[in-house]
């Protein structure tokens, strides 16, 4: 935001903090750094980090349905998430990043004590949960309550009303329960490749390219170079 000041005050011209804007940001769960997170943020040219640059903007733009990236680690899945994530506060927009395990214990403190997570998470617009095939899918009472969740965010991604991202080191099919993860790879949730280049990920469907809402990433390490001195 820009203040409304006289010409000659200092702030003048300059950008300022949106108060709102750190809000949404506050209540993320990004760490200092990762809510500056874009598609550039994405190094590299391979046709995996092409393809996850447009995940960046394609669901900055339209934040509902599902997605699932998963593979190994260093492919900055991770960030695409998070960026996904930046990217909905700056649209003041409520939005949570959270590690499976965290979800798991939130879902416990429900039980004990007067919190209400599990609401926060089946309504928030924009919900994440990295490392999800950590989530203890043999106990019963966890299980049901992620089936409940994905099941409540179905609905209102189907409206699109909400967005849901899943982030996994490991095949979810072989650990998130059948009925669960077809929904995962509902037709619904495909997104239009919009890009000339052509990229072996994408799927031939409907007439056209898309990228299909569950994406095996591999390849090199597309985080940014950090440097050691700062």
């Amino acid at each position: 935001m820009v203040l409304d000041v006289d010409r000659n005050h200092p702030q003048f011209g300059k950008a300022q903090p949106c108060p709102s804007c750190t809000k949404y940001v506050e209540q993320s769960g990004l760490k200092e750094g990762e809510a500056n997170y874009d598609s550039s943020s994405i190094k590299g040219n391979t046709e995996i980090q092409q393809l996850l640059r447009f995940l960046i903007d394609e669901y900055a733009a339209r934040p509902y349905g599902f997605l699932t990236l998963w593979g190994d680690y260093g492919t900055a899945k991770s960030m695409v998430a998070m960026a996904i994530t930046a990217a909905a506060t700056r649209k003041r927009m409520r939005a949570r990043y959270e590690h499976a395990k965290e979800v798991e214990r939130n879902w416990l403190r429900d039980t004990t004590a007067e919190t209400s997570y599990t609401e926060m998470y089946r309504t928030i617009q924009v919900l994440v949960i990295d490392e999800v095939t950590t989530i203890n899918m043999k106990n019963d009472w966890v299980r049901s309550q992620f089936s409940e969740l994905v099941d409540a965010r179905y609905r209102t991604a189907l409206e699109k009303q909400s967005l849901t991202i899943f982030i996994s080191q490991t095949d979810p099919g072989s650990v998130v329960p059948g009925d669960v993860f077809s929904r995962l790879g509902d037709g619904a949730f495909y997104r239009k490749w919009t890009k000339q280049e052509s990229n072996q990920l994408l799927v031939d469907r409907w007439g056209g390219l898309y990228v299909p809402p569950i994406v095996h990433v591999t390849g090199p390490d597309a985080r940014p170079y950090r440097n050691p001195d700062k």
